[in-house]
Formats: structure tokens, C-alpha cells, sequence
């Protein structure tokens, strides 16, 4: 199967082929993919194939089959679902890999260890909470390792935000109501305040030493700022970390983004309007580096328009 991936995918693997065979090596090996995909126990070539390869387009292939597998949205569907113990074994092999590669996994490609987080997710998003009561007890024991780790951790948190949290038009009537029970289950549990506890503690740790994890960490708060409780989102602890971060060039964009979300979160009038006053967004920007980046400026452009436009609705509400 690697072999055929290899040749359906990686066009510098037949250049020595003779010209006249290669469209049919690559059709071949690509029929041979096919099949695999279309088979009932394709998923367990494709996990065989994900850990035993070294070769990026097998791995790739690998993450994609699963995908699919497992229902992922933004695949072509083969019509074939995972019973529970195959995704029990699956969900079971997919963590050992994780801890076997927990060194080496910042050396993965960008786009495997988002298709890693993509394939964990459709695996909570099948199980959780029916089947699978612990699925972010084990996610969060990412955080005890190395920032590559951690930021599987964020592309994971992401994740859920692409398959579960989002509205799409092509959600059937079941993947919507499970999506709910989700995030409902999610609301009433530590789960949320674990989740932004964790955000916090990352753009803490690694706002000074890797400030590019902790701007991800950032830009991964504000995916969740509209749909959680305030009481996670306006607090002393979240308000002095944005705060904070406003002062560093690296990290300023992106906490903008952060009060953007919160300006623009859906509450009470009342509440919006003391949560506005105790912002006070005007003398806050007063201490960034707006001139120095036009990025940067056009986010607190849009910090201000947005507050502005909230209290001139408030004000025509009062007419």
C-alpha cells in the first residue's frame, strides 16, 4: 500500500519510470488506493500504513482514509462506518503513536498533525460522552509534554471548533443534535473551564520563550469566546492576560482578536453595557503600537467600530 501511495501521489517517485508507463503506473496505483478506501477493512490498512510509514504522502493518505472513515465533513464519503471496537482500537493505537512520537512529533509536517487532531476529534465527536466519558482527561495530558504536544493539544481545540461547533448548511438533523449534546455536555462539566485554563496557562508559559505558541493559543480562545459562558471569557485572570499581551508586538494582533470576540459576544444589554464600561477600550489602546503596524491597527479598528456599534444599537433600543 505504501508503494502505491507513494506512486499515486508523489510524482518524483516514477520519474525514472519510462515516459509511456507512467499515466498507467500512477492509474494502477491509484485504483489500488481506491480500493482500499472503498473497503470494510480499509481503516485497519490505513492505520497499519500511518504507523508503520516514514514517507509523508503515506501518512498523509494514511490520516485521509481515516477521515473518511470516520466520517469527516470535508472528505468525499465512502459510505462505510466504523463499529464501535473498531474505533475503540482505533482511538487506542492513534494515543500509543502519539506517545511513541511525542519527541520527534514537531518534525511532522504542518498538515499531518492537523489531520492527526482531525482524526482524534471525529473519534470524540462519534463517542462522546455516550461511549467515550474521557476524551479531554486524555487530550489534556498533552499539555505535560514538549510544546509540539501542546500545540497538538490547540489543533485539537481547533478542531472541535471546525467539526462540532460551526454551523454548516450539509449537517444532517442528528449530526446537529449530537453536536449540541456535546457542547451542552462540555458547558456542564469542568470541561470549559479545564479548556480556557489550559489556553491561559500556555500563553503564560510561553508568551516571552515561543510566542508563537502562545499567539496560536490566542487565536484558539477566540473560537470559543462566542459560545461559552462570560464567566470563562471576563474574568481578572483572561482580562490581565490580554491585557498583558496588548504590550507585545508578537502577541498584540492577536488579543485584539480576543476583545474583538468578547465586544461582540452575545449578551444581555445591561451586561453588554457594563462589560463595555469596565473595558474601557479607549485608554487600553492608548498603550499599543497601533502606529507600528498596520495589522495591528486595523484590529483595534475593528475592536472600536464594533463597541460603537453595539452602544449606537443599545441607544436606538432606548428611542
Amino acid at each position: 500500500l505504501e508503494s502505491a501511495v507513494i506512486c499515486a501521489y508523489d510524482p518524483t517517485s516514477i520519474e525514472a519510470v519510462a515516459v509511456a508507463e507512467r499515466d498507467l503506473v500512477k492509474r494502477n496505483a491509484t485504483a489500488y488506493c481506491d480500493q482500499v478506501r472503498h473497503s470494510p477493512q480499509g481503516w485497519h490498512s490505513a492505520l497499519l500504513l500511518f504507523r508503520g510509514s516514514q514517507n509523508v504522502h503515506a501518512k498523509f493518505f494514511a490520516l485521509a482514509s481515516l477521515q473518511e472513515f470516520l466520517g469527516g465533513r470535508q472528505v468525499a464519503s465512502s459510505g462505510i462506518r466504523l463499529d464501535e471496537t473498531a474505533r475503540e482500537q482505533l482511538r487506542h493505537e492513534i494515543f500509543q503513536w502519539i506517545a511513541e512520537h511525542r519527541a520527534s512529533l514537531g518534525s511532522e509536517e504542518t498538515f499531518i498533525r492537523t489531520k492527526l487532531a482531525i482524526v482524534l476529534v471525529l473519534l470524540l465527536k462519534t463517542d462522546y460522552p455516550e461511549r467515550w466519558q474521557t476524551p479531554f482527561g486524555e487530550i489534556m495530558q498533552f499539555l505535560e509534554h514538549e510544546p509540539a504536544m501542546i500545540e497538538l493539544f490547540l489543533r485539537v481545540l481547533v478542531a472541535i471548533d471546525e467539526e462540532i461547533v460551526m454551523f454548516h448548511v450539509d449537517r444532517q438533523a442528528d449530526e446537529v443534535a449530537h453536536n449540541s449534546l456535546i457542547k451542552d455536555t462540555m458547558r456542564n462539566t469542568t470541561c470549559i473551564a479545564d479548556i480556557c485554563a489550559a489556553i491561559y496557562h500556555i500563553v503564560e508559559t510561553y508568551e516571552a520563550q515561543i510566542p508563537e505558541l502562545a499567539l496560536f493559543a490566542l487565536t484558539t480562545f477566540t473560537k470559543y469566546i462566542g459560545w461559552i459562558d462570560v464567566a470563562h471569557v471576563v474574568n481578572e485572570r483572561s482580562l490581565s492576560i490580554i491585557y498583558q499581551c496588548l504590550k507585545r508586538p508578537p502577541l498584540c494582533e492577536g488579543a485584539l482578536d480576543c476583545l474583538l470576540e468578547i465586544v461582540d459576544k452575545g449578551m444581555e444589554k445591561a451586561s453588554k453595557l457594563q462589560l463595555l464600561a469596565d473595558l474601557q477600550l479607549c485608554s487600553l489602546l492608548e498603550g499599543v503600537p497601533l502606529s507600528e503596524d498596520e495589522d495591528v491597527a486595523m484590529s483595534g479598528a475593528q475592536v472600536l467600530a464594533a463597541a460603537g456599534t453595539q452602544l449606537l444599537e443599545m441607544w436606538d433600543n432606548l428611542e
